[in-house]
C-alpha cells in the first residue's frame, strides 16, 4: 500500500474512528495527496467530507473548503472540533470581530480547515486577507452548483477561481453526489482544472431497493405501506408546499404520526419539526426538497416521492437519504404517467416562451398607459393572478415571465406592505466593496445598504421604511432608485419598493417587445436541457430494466454488473423468468441485430430491422444488409417489442440512460446469441433529397465537438435543430438562421464546420470521423510534433496545457494533417484502444477510459483515440 495512503488510513482510524475507506474514498485521497486536481463523485452518504478532511490533517498548510450551506458548515466544524481538529467557518451571520479572530488564527497556522461560502470568495478584501496565509488545498463541496446544467446551479460558484487572482494556484478537489458526465465536464472547465483525475464510485448501494409503484391512489399506498412498517423512519418528498401539507394532514387523519416541512413555514417551526424527526418522536416527515441537505439521520428506512423530480440527479440525491446505516431500506417513486404534466408546468414557468413574455410586457405597458420611449415610476397595481386572467395564461407561467423580466432589469415587483424589502444576494463584504468603489452619486446609497445588510446571510430579507431611510441619509429618491437598479443588475441585492397594495414598476423606457434585453438563446437552451432531463426521469419510472443499473448507467459508474434482484423491475420480472421458445428466437435475433449495428440505435430501429420494416433510418443507412433483416416479419411489432423488453429484463440487452438512449449487448447476451455476425460497415450513399444521412452526420459532428471542446451535447444544439439544418441543406454560413438552426453562439462558432459536414455528406460516404478544417492551433501543433517528443513536451513548446494540446492534436488528426502517432502514444495503449474501437465503433472518450482504466493520462488517451479513429476509418475505406 502507498505510504501516503497508509498515513491517511491511520488518520481515518485515530481521528475519525473508521477502520476502512468506503468505495472511492481511497482513490480520491490518493490522487489528492499526490497533488492532482480531482473531480470526485460519491453518492449521498458516501463520505465525501472525509476526502478533504483527512488530507487536511496530513498537509502542512490550511485547507479551504467552499460549502453552500451555513448549517452544514457549522455542523462539520463543531464535529471536527469535538475530535480535536482545528476547524473554523466564516459566514454572513458573523460579526467583523469574530471573522478577524479566525483570520488571525489562520495566519498563525492554528487552523487546519477553514469553511467559507462561495459568496465570500467574491470579496476582494477577503481574498487579500487570505493572500499571505499558506494554503495546501482548495476543496469545493457540492461542486455541481458551479454548472448551469447541474440541478442546483448557484452563480457565486463560478467566481471561486477568483481566489487565484491574488495567490499562486493550488490543487483543487471538486466533490459532488450528482454529477453526470456533462456536468463533470462543466466543473472541470469552470474551475480550470488541469489534467483532472475523475473518480466516479460508490453509486451502487446494495442495501437500497429502488421501486416504482404505478398508482393514482397515492395516499392509500402510503398508508398501507407505513402501517406495515410502524415506527420506522420515513421521508415523503412532495413536489409542492400544498402537497406537503395535504399529505401530512391525510396521513394524520389515518392515524399515522406525520408532520410537514417546507420553506414557507416560519423558521422556528421548521427547526422544531426537524428536531422531532431527528430524535424519532415524529417518525414520518412529508417535505419539499428544502429538507435534507446536511441532515444526518442514519436510520431512515423509507424514502417516498409522491411526484416526479425534474432530474434523476435530484431524485437519487433525495432517495439516497435512506439507509445510511447500511441496513436494508426502500426508495419508492409513486408514479402515474400524468405526473409529468406538473414538471412540464414548472419548466414552462421557469423558461417561458418569447411570445408569452412579449404579451405580459405589452399588457403591463398598456396598463401604465406608457408610450414608446417613455418611462414611469408609478407602480402598476397588478399581480400574477390578475395578469393571468387578462392575458389568458396560467398563473405559474405569468410568474415565470415576471421572473425573467425582473432578472433582466426590466421590471421590479413591489412588496404587499408599506415597507420596501431588500434581499441579500451576495456577502456583506462584497456589498462593502461595491459601496467603496461606487461613484459619488451612488456611494451614499450603497453605504447605507451595506450597513443595513451587515452581518446577514445570503437570502436574508430586510424590510425598511424608505421614507425614514431617505430622511436620515439625505439621499434623493432618484439617487436611491438608480442605485437599486444598478445593484440588482449586478446581482448584489433584490429590491422590492414599497406600495400598500403591491404592484409592478417598469424600470426603464418602453421599447418594442423584440428589443427587450433578454438572453433568449440561454433561455431556449436551458428549456431544452430541462425537458431532456425530465425525459430521463420518466424513462426511469417506466423502464422494465433493473432500476439500479439504469441509475449506474446514467451516472457513468462502471463498478457493478448483473442486476440488483431487489428493485421493482427485477422483482416484477421474477414471475416471468421462463422465456417462451417463440420469444427466445426473437431475442436471439434482436441481440445479433444490436451487435451488428454497433449498439448505435434505439429500440424502434432495432425492431424495424427484425420485422423487415422499411423506415427512413433503415433506408438511409442500408440497414437491410443485416443478417437478421426481416427474420421475424411474420410477428407483430408489439410482440417483438415485448421480446426486446424481456431481453432487457434478463440483462441480455441494456438500454443506456443517456438523453438519447440506445440499445447495447451485455456479455450474457453475447453468450446466448453466438455465433455473432460481423458488424456492419456504414457506406451508404446519400442523394440530394435524402436528409437522414445529413442528420446522422450532424449528430456525429455534435458528438465529436462535445468531446473535443468539453461541452454537453445539448448545450450545442438539439435534435430538432439538427433535423432542420439537414432538411434545409444550407450552402453557406449566411443560410444558417439563428433560432431555427440553433443558437446564435452555436452557429457563429461552428457554422463553417457545419457547412463542411453537409458538403462531405453530399459527395461522400457516411463517415465515422467527419473531416474538419485545420484551425491555427491544430496547424501549429502539427508542426511542433518532433521525433522523440512526448505530448507534454509538445504542450510546453506550444505554451498550452496538455489537455488543450491534446484537443489541438485531435483536431489536426481529424483534419488529415500528417502527424506521426509513435511520438505521442505508445504502441500498447494505441493497440488497446484500436481493438476496443473495432468492437465499439461509436464509443466516446469516457467509454474508452472505463475500458483502459483511470491510471492512463486523459490527455494522452484523447490523442490515442483520435489516431485509432483515423486508422479504423482507413481500414474501412
Amino acid at each position: 500500500m502507498n505510504q501516503l495512503i497508509v498515513r491517511a488510513a491511520e488518520v481515518l482510524r485515530t481521528t475519525f474512528g473508521y477502520d476502512s475507506f468506503r468505495p472511492g474514498q481511497e482513490d480520491i485521497l490518493g490522487a489528492v495527496l499526490r497533488g492532482r486536481d480531482v473531480v470526485g463523485v460519491l453518492p449521498t452518504g458516501g463520505g465525501k467530507s472525509l476526502c478533504y478532511q483527512v488530507p487536511a490533517l496530513l498537509f502542512p498548510n490550511m485547507t479551504v473548503v467552499v460549502s453552500p450551506l451555513i448549517a452544514l458548515m457549522k455542523d462539520q466544524t463543531e464535529r471536527l472540533q469535538t475530535r480535536g481538529v482545528a476547524a473554523a467557518a466564516i459566514h454572513g451571520g458573523m460579526g467583523a470581530g469574530d471573522i478577524n479572530n479566525i483570520i488571525h488564527e489562520a495566519h498563525s497556522g492554528r487552523i487546519k480547515l477553514l469553511y467559507v461560502a462561495p459568496e465570500r470568495l467574491e470579496s476582494v478584501t477577503f481574498r487579500r486577507q487570505l493572500r499571505t496565509i499558506p494554503i495546501s488545498l482548495l476543496a469545493v463541496d457540492e461542486a455541481h452548483c458551479i454548472s448551469e446544467w447541474g440541478h442546483d446551479f448557484r452563480p457565486a460558484y463560478q467566481n471561486i477561481t477568483s481566489l487565484f487572482e491574488d495567490r499562486a494556484r493550488i490543487p483543487i478537489l471538486a466533490l459532488t453526489a450528482t454529477a453526470t458526465p456533462d456536468v463533470r465536464a462543466d466543473i472541470v472547465r469552470s474551475l480550470g482544472l488541469t489534467d483532472a483525475v475523475e473518480i466516479v464510485r460508490g453509486f451502487d448501494r446494495p442495501n437500497l431497493s429502488f421501486c416504482v409503484e404505478r398508482t393514482a391512489a397515492k395516499i392509500e399506498f402510503l398508508t398501507r405501506t407505513l402501517r406495515t412498517h410502524p415506527n420506522e423512519s420515513a421521508i415523503i418528498y412532495c413536489g409542492s408546499r400544498r402537497r406537503v401539507e395535504s399529505v401530512a394532514e391525510d396521513l394524520r387523519r389515518r392515524g399515522i404520526a406525520a408532520e410537514g416541512y417546507h420553506a414557507g413555514m416560519p423558521s422556528r417551526e421548521r427547526s422544531d419539526v426537524q428536531d422531532r424527526f431527528l430524535n424519532g418522536s415524529t417518525p414520518v416527515l412529508a417535505a419539499t426538497n428544502a429538507f435534507g441537505m446536511g441532515i444526518d439521520k442514519a436510520n431512515v428506512r423509507h424514502v417516498f416521492h409522491t411526484d416526479l423530480t425534474l432530474t434523476l440527479e435530484a431524485y437519487y440525491q433525495e432517495a439516497g437519504r435512506a439507509g445510511r446505516d447500511g441496513q436494508p431500506s426502500t426508495c419508492t417513486l409513486i408514479y402515474q404517467p400524468e405526473d409529468r404534466r406538473l414538471m412540464e408546468f414548472y419548466i414552462a414557468g421557469t423558461y417561458p416562451e418569447r411570445k408569452h413574455v412579449h404579451d405580459v410586457y405589452t399588457y403591463l405597458c398598456d396598463r401604465a398607459q406608457l408610450p414608446l420611449g417613455s418611462s414611469v415610476d408609478t407602480p402598476i397595481l397588478a399581480d400574477a393572478a390578475s395578469i393571468a386572467v387578462a392575458v389568458h395564461m396560467p398563473v405559474a407561467e405569468v410568474g415565470g415571465v415576471l421572473n425573467v423580466l425582473e432578472r433582466s432589469g426590466i421590471v421590479v415587483r413591489t412588496t404587499p406592505t408599506g415597507s420596501a424589502r431588500l434581499q441579500m444576494r451576495t456577502s456583506a463584504a462584497r456589498l462593502e466593496e461595491f459601496a467603496a468603489g461606487s461613484p459619488p452619486e451612488r456611494r451614499l446609497v450603497a453605504d447605507a445598504i451595506a450597513r443595513l445588510m451587515a452581518g446577514r446571510d445570503v437570502g436574508a430579507n430586510v424590510d425598511i421604511s424608505l421614507s425614514e431611510l431617505l430622511r436620515r441619509t439625505a439621499i434623493t429618491a432618484h439617487e436611491f432608485s438608480e442605485t437599486m437598479r444598478t445593484m440588482q443588475i449586478a446581482r448584489l441585492i433584490r429590491y422590492m419598493p414599497p406600495n400598500t397594495g403591491g404592484g409592478i414598476v417598469i424600470s426603464s423606457e418602453r421599447v418594442v417587445p423584440s428589443a427587450l434585453p433578454i438572453d433568449w438563446d440561454t433561455i431556449h437552451t436551458r428549456r431544452a436541457h430541462a425537458i431532456q432531463k425530465l425525459e430521463v426521469m420518466v424513462r426511469y419510472a417506466e423502464t422494465r430494466q433493473c432500476k439500479r443499473n439504469f441509475i449506474l448507467s446514467y451516472f457513468g459508474d462502471p463498478s457493478t454488473s448483473g442486476t440488483c434482484g431487489t428493485c421493482s423491475s427485477c422483482k416484477g420480472s421474477v414471475a416471468q423468468r421462463a422465456v417462451s421458445e417463440r420469444h427466445m428466437a426473437i431475442i436471439v435475433s434482436l441481440i445479433r441485430t444490436v451487435w451488428q449495428l454497433h449498439s448505435r440505435y434505439g429500440r424502434h430501429v432495432v425492431v424495424d430491422v427484425v420485422t423487415g420494416t422499411v423506415s427512413e433510418r433503415v433506408t438511409a443507412n442500408r440497414l437491410d444488409r443485416c443478417v437478421t433483416w426481416g427474420s421475424h416479419r411474420e410477428r407483430s411489432r408489439h410482440e417483438v417489442l415485448e421480446a426486446l423488453d424481456e431481453a432487457l429484463d434478463h440483462a441480455w440487452l441494456v438500454r443506456t440512460a443517456d438523453l438519447y438512449p440506445t440499445i447495447g449487448v451485455t456479455e450474457e447476451g453475447m453468450k446466448i446469441a453466438r455465433p455473432l455476425p460481423s458488424p456492419l460497415r456504414y457506406e451508404a450513399k446519400t442523394s440530394a433529397t435524402d436528409t437522414s444521412a445529413a442528420f446522422d452526420a450532424l449528430m456525429a459532428f455534435r458528438e465529436r465537438v462535445s468531446e473535443r471542446d468539453g461541452a454537453a451535447e445539448l448545450t450545442l444544439a438539439g435534435q430538432e435543430e439538427l433535423r432542420r439544418i439537414a432538411a434545409d441543406a444550407p450552402n453557406s454560413i449566411e443560410d444558417l438562421v439563428p433560432g431555427k438552426h440553433g443558437s446564435g453562439l452555436f452557429l457563429a462558432r461552428y457554422g463553417a464546420e457545419i457547412i463542411q459536414v453537409l458538403k462531405d455528406v453530399g459527395r461522400a460516404d457516411v463517415r465515422a470521423v467527419p473531416k474538419v478544417r485545420a484551425d491555427d492551433d491544430s496547424t501549429m501543433i502539427a508542426a511542433l510534433v518532433r521525433p522523440g517528443w512526448t505530448l507534454h513536451q509538445v504542450a510546453r513548446a506550444a505554451r498550452m496545457t496538455p489537455p488543450a494540446a491534446a484537443q489541438a492534436i485531435q483536431r489536426a488528426v481529424e483534419a488529415g494533417l500528417d502527424i506521426r502517432r509513435e511520438e505521442l502514444v505508445h504502441d500498447d495503449l494505441y493497440q488497446d484502444v484500436l481493438d476496443y474501437l473495432r468492437h465499439h465503433r461509436f464509443a466516446k472518450l469516457r467509454h474508452v477510459r472505463e475500458h483502459v482504466g483511470e491510471d492512463v493520462d486523459l490527455a494522452i488517451l484523447r490523442v490515442a483515440l483520435a489516431f485509432a479513429r483515423r486508422d479504423l476509418y482507413s481500414e474501412d475505406t
